[in-house]
């Protein structure tokens, strides 16, 4: 078991190692770039180009219509399936099924 995770700790290292020089790589072929046209010392206008319509009642209205409110205790028949733990293992002689669900069906107050 010790040596199991040596060896995975062996193997995170090396990959890691390999990323970190990939990445140095990756910099040092970056050096020559010019970014000189690209104007990044310029501060963005503080106004927009295009200006914006103000907003008013009627647009408000339409983008925020008044919708029905939830109906208590209506009819309607709802339900829920929720799957917590789910777990399968096949050994040299026998399988193993091992899982954890929580279900409902009804209504608002009574639920079955």
């Amino acid at each position: 078991m010790n040596e199991r995770i040596s060896n995975r700790r062996i193997a995170t290292g090396v990959a890691l190692l390999a990323l970190l020089a990939s990445e140095r790589a990756l910099a040092a072929g970056m050096t020559g770039m010019d970014h000189s046209q690209m104007n990044h010392a310029t501060a963005p206008a503080d106004q927009p180009r295009t200006p914006l319509p103000v907003i008013g009642d009627a647009e408000r209205q339409a983008a925020f219509p008044p919708l029905p409110g939830h109906q208590v205790h209506d009819r309607a028949l709802n339900w829920a399936v929720i799957v917590d733990q789910l777990e399968y293992q096949h050994f040299d002689s026998s399988d193993a099924l091992n899982w954890n669900a929580t279900a409902w069906v009804g209504g608002d107050i009574d639920r079955l």
